[in-house]
């Protein structure tokens, strides 16, 4: 009889159980397919990142002397590898590898000419990873092979015998080369890349390890480890970032090895960024996740109170028969199971499913499991105490009007308490955020690690907003109401129902102000995200293309490519400035608008080519030119030079240095293989012994294909002067020199001098101005790592960020003022090694450029890498997570309307009687509706606003790979996302709309043909 009972209690309430059921659904779908969808993200993110990984940045290397038991101290090493390297009690897939090098090379005689003093290696896998340059790979122990390079260096060809120091002879069968120099196998290794040679030292001479003991040697055994790219996953990204420590330490211990285990490889410090960017993602997607579970937990609650609102009439009949508040809460928890359970494994299974469909390949996190169940749990404990909590009110009504209203003034202290403490930690939560700015806090070990209170801040923040707003419902609601009832008019009818029920109308409010706050966040995250990253990519790139090719920049990588609108050399290098390694950015100041992405607030290339314009005077050399004609007028004619030098740079920034050849009408020269048009930078000269007052005239002119003058004016002169020969400019517009004192013949470097202050004009980053100390004036010394000395530059302008460094940190300037200056400084010379491009079609011209460049070119473009798809899949979670609060709310709405339309259908029998027609209920009804999800809207934009200018900069930042400290994220909207999501709500809403007008009208119908007061009645 009970059971019959309770089934017929849960058959009537159907439509609100299958509600319950749906959130249910829902919300466990959300957390298994979310964290699956993020871990399947995560991995592939990682794994595109660990196989961009090239060189010394791919692996580490363990390297132990070579123990008398081979075997044995590799089977202890791998081991090693598998015990340290391993995460959840398994070993984290890694790729080993084992070769043997001798540390000192060795003399192999020849049989014919000198020694060959070369490095020995063993190296069991090489054919797989070299390609034969010439001759047959070694089949036998006396056979042997070597590095191409190394080979060329001491003329040995295959065939040829040479003789290990212990007396074996062996036979050079083969000379190879690596497959591909980015190969982390190799580790960056120089003596495999290219034979590394260091006077008559080269390498290497590949041999079977059977002839080790020949070979006199002091062998060492490397352990190369990589990352398995296929196998690992994301959360193993930190026990590989640990590994090469962690694998040394241990072997550094065992006495058998001793203090001789060395490592190296770059794995640590390349994989730290891909650890960070799957750590910012969990953050960044925890956020909307916590606001989905809040909204989610809030329509539990309300379906609950629904529920118990809906049985009191049934609960007081039940109570006065002897049921206990205990057996109200076992019997209604019993009915949230039977719907929440199976909606919970439903909506768990249909995550699985899309997820399959998609193709991730990634597990489904504990966490994502744990969600899903407990979002059954929570449905059934709120439904068991919203049953208890109904039960003890009945028993209140059988107590009297004093128990009532002790019960009334405890849920309103209750609830003022709960406003005040939500808010309270909403601010607290906030208030942690903004302290770090973003969900990550510093943990004891140094890193950063989520911080659940900053992570939780959107969430409280939306709840806290929306909740005080909708305090102020009810009392702007009664005040509108009670001005409508002295109206005494119909027409106002919708007012006065809305103040009447105002605790009931809370709800919907509340929910749908979280909803469309929900949205907010997802759209400006969205866009605020997209902005930042596009932004950061712009600066670490620089330029719309950016080529970077392995040798020599050829004419096949400058020609014009599609949407093509400018191109110029570029390069970036290292330099030495104070106490700071910076990058060097060197690029033509002329061509620095045409090129350079701006970037609000970070870089603005106009401003940096008018900073850098240089006041030089170039000497463009014609296009169809094929050599020089320079002729001097000297003054005693006994001034002129012994020998001339043309310092030349290409179009494409290469620098070259040619010979003038003396004749009878001056000194030539033939233009060097480059790209065209050549610009003359210098001309050094050898002088004679010359007195004071001996002056010297140069003029230059085209010759081949074009006759045209080259023009020189004044500000040619002598860039160097000395002790030797003091020389000033000539005057009347004329280049040359003028011997101020007698002199010895010296070399003098001829150059277009611009006036102003001394030193080479630079931009600097504002972070490297404020840790120098330097400003817009100073001077400073800077020293060219690559370049061999230093240069004394002077700041002219300090940029908030420099284009084409990773981090905006660093030092910009005009190529060619820096090449005229190394030249100043007798430095090494200095040729471009990139191309930048701007383009509008960057793709098409990346396609182009895959056909057409060398092997081993690098391209560049501010899109985003196959690695940032683990960043980009947290803004997918952002929209899912907005798009899931939006529908729990249209089902709560759903809900509430479905179950007070049932409940106010007397309500439309009595209005009909006092002559309200159908039409006239359902206008009513759609109006008073529409002003409750009217003000529920606005409120939510308010919330939402508030909010996400408040956290989401913050939020979206820490999701931006490679942050630049000196880009300001500023909050934007998703232009599209954002006005496609409120359509799409606000066009959901005005289904919701109809259905009342069209419900209540069919109820009003339904009324007038059952009741006496038509027409045939008067």
């Amino acid at each position: 009889m009970v059971r019959v009972l309770a089934l017929k209690r849960t058959r009537r309430r159907a439509g609100l159980f299958v509600a319950v059921g749906a959130v249910v659904l829902l919300l466990s779908a959300l957390a298994v397919g979310l964290s699956g969808y993020l871990d399947a993200a995560s991995t592939a993110g990682a794994r595109a990142g660990l196989a961009a990984l090239s060189g010394a940045d791919g692996g580490f290397r363990i390297t132990i002397p070579l123990a008398s038991d081979a075997s044995d101290q590799d089977r202890r090493v791998r081991a090693t590898v598998r015990e340290v390297v391993r995460t959840d009690g398994a070993a984290v897939p890694v790729k080993v590898s084992r070769d043997v090098e001798a540390i000192d090379p060795v003399e192999l005689d020849a049989a014919r000419g000198a020694p060959v003093r070369s490095a020995l290696a063993s190296i069991p896998d090489l054919p797989a990873r070299a390609q034969l340059v010439a001759g047959a790979w070694p089949v036998s122990a006396d056979q042997v092979s070597m590095q191409a390079d190394a080979a060329t260096a001491f003329g040995v060809r295959p065939g040829e015998v040479l003789t290990l120091p212990g007396g074996e002879a062996v036979t050079i069968t083969a000379t190879w080369r690596v497959r591909d120099a980015a190969d982390p196998s190799w580790l960056g290794d120089p003596v495999a890349l290219h034979g590394l040679s260091d006077l008559d030292t080269a390498g290497w001479v590949v041999i079977d390890p059977s002839l080790w003991p020949q070979a006199k040697a002091h062998p060492v055994a490397r352990w190369t480890v990589l990352p398995n790219v296929a196998r690992d996953t994301a959360s193993q990204l930190q026990v590989l970032e640990s590994a090469p420590d962690g694998v040394s330490g241990v072997l550094s211990d065992d006495p058998r090895n001793g203090d001789a285990v060395d490592q190296d490889g770059l794995l640590q410090v390349a994989i730290r960024p891909l650890a960070q960017d799957v750590q910012s993602a969990i953050a960044a997607s925890t956020a909307p996740l916590v606001v989905v579970a809040v909204l989610g937990l809030i329509m539990i609650i309300e379906l609950a109170r629904l529920l118990e609102q809906l049985r009191s009439e049934e609960n007081s009949l039940l109570a006065a028969r002897g049921a206990s508040r205990a057996r109200f809460a076992a019997v209604t928890g019993a009915e949230a199971a039977a719907v929440a359970v199976p909606g919970a494994a439903l909506g768990a299974l249909i995550a699985v499913g899309l997820l399959a469909l998609r193709g991730a390949s990634g597990d489904i996190p504990p966490l994502g499991w744990v969600a899903a169940a407990a979002s059954a749990a929570a449905a059934v404990i709120a439904l068991s105490m919203a049953a208890g909590r109904s039960a003890q009110n009945v028993g209140g009504r059988t107590g009297g009007a004093a128990a009532l209203l002790r019960a009334g003034r405890l849920r309103t202290t209750v609830g003022a308490g709960a406003v005040v403490l939500l808010v309270l930690a909403a601010v607290v939560a906030v208030s942690q955020f903004l302290l770090y700015g973003s969900p990550l806090a510093p943990n004891a070990g140094g890193g950063l690690s989520v911080d659940p209170l900053a992570v939780s801040a959107p969430a409280l923040a939306i709840a806290a907003v929306g909740v005080l707003a909708i305090t102020a419902f009810p009392f702007a609601s009664r005040a509108l109401g009670g001005r409508a009832r002295r109206l005494a008019t119909l027409r106002w009818l919708p007012v006065v129902q809305l103040a009447r029920r105002t605790r009931s109308a809370t709800a919907p409010v509340l929910v749908l102000a979280f909803a469309v706050s929900g949205l907010v966040v997802a759209a400006g995250y969205s866009g605020t995200w997209q902005t930042a990253t596009a932004e950061t990519r712009a600066v670490q790139i620089g330029t719309p293309l950016r080529i970077t090719p392995t040798g020599v920049l050829g004419a096949s990588i400058t020609d014009r490519l599609p949407g093509q609108s400018d191109a110029a050399p570029a390069l970036t290098t290292d330099a030495q400035f104070g106490d700071s390694l910076v990058t060097l950015v060197e690029a033509p100041a002329s061509r620095l608008t045409g090129i350079l992405v701006p970037v609000p607030g970070a870089v603005n290339p106009a401003a940096l080519a008018a900073k850098l314009a240089s006041r030089a005077h170039s000497a463009s050399v014609p296009r169809a030119a094929t050599g020089i004609l320079l002729r001097f007028t000297a003054q005693p004619v006994t001034a002129l030079p012994v020998t001339v030098h043309i310092v030349l740079v290409d179009a494409a920034g290469a620098e070259s240095e040619i010979t003038a050849t003396p004749g009878a009408d001056g000194y030539t020269a033939t233009l060097p293989d480059g790209l065209a048009p050549w610009t003359v930078h210098a001309l050094d000269v050898l002088m004679p012994e010359v007195k004071a007052g001996a002056t010297l005239a140069v003029t230059l002119q085209a010759t081949g294909g074009s006759t045209t003058t080259i023009p020189l004016d004044s500000t040619w002169k002598p860039s160097d002067p000395n002790d030797a020969l003091t020389a000033g400019g000539l005057s009347g517009g004329r280049a040359g020199l003028r011997a101020l004192v007698d002199g010895l013949g010296t070399h003098v470097l001829i150059q277009s001098v611009p006036t102003g202050p001394a030193g080479l004009p630079v931009v600097i980053s504002g972070a490297l101005a404020q840790e120098s100390g330097l400003k817009v004036g100073s001077s400073g010394a800077m020293s060219l790592i690559e370049g061999g000395g230093q240069l004394s530059v002077r700041v002219v302008g300090v940029s908030p960020a420099i284009p084409g460094t990773a981090s905006g940190e660093g030092i910009l300037v005009d190529l060619g003022a820096l090449q005229d200056a190394a030249l100043q400084a007798d430095l090494r010379p200095i040729s471009a090694d990139q191309w930048w491009v701007s383009t509008a079609t960057p793709q098409s011209a990346t396609a182009v450029l895959s056909r057409r460049a060398p092997p081993g070119t690098r391209v560049q473009t501010p899109g985003q890498t196959p690695a940032d798809q683990v960043l980009e899949s947290t803004r997918v979670v952002v929209w899912i997570a907005g798009a899931a609060t939006a529908l729990l709310a249209l089902l709560a709405i759903a809900a509430g309307l479905f179950i007070e339309l049932r409940a106010r259908r007397t309500e439309v029998e009595l209005l009909r009687v006092l002559g309200l027609t159908g039409q006239e209920q359902s206008r009513n009804r759609t109006i008073e509706w529409a002003g409750l999800l009217a003000l529920g809207t606005i409120a939510g934009l308010i919330d939402g606003f508030l909010v996400a200018v408040l956290l989401v900069p913050g939020l979206a930042r820490t999701a931006v790979p490679q942050a630049i400290a000196a880009i300001p994220t500023t909050f934007r909207l998703d232009p599209v996302g954002g006005p496609v999501a409120l359509v799409a709500l606000l066009l959901a809403l005005g289904g919701l709309l109809l259905l009342v007008r069209l419900t209540v009208g069919r109820q009003a119908r339904s009324t007038a043909e059952t009741t006496d007061f038509g027409e045939g009645a008067r």
